[in-house]
């Protein structure tokens, strides 16, 4: 679960890049 954190940070940044 240590991924947990880039996950969301990830999707956050898949949002922010569309």
């Amino acid at each position: 679960m240590k991924n947990t954190r880039k996950n969301i940070a990830a999707r956050i940044c898949t949002i922010v890049n569309s």
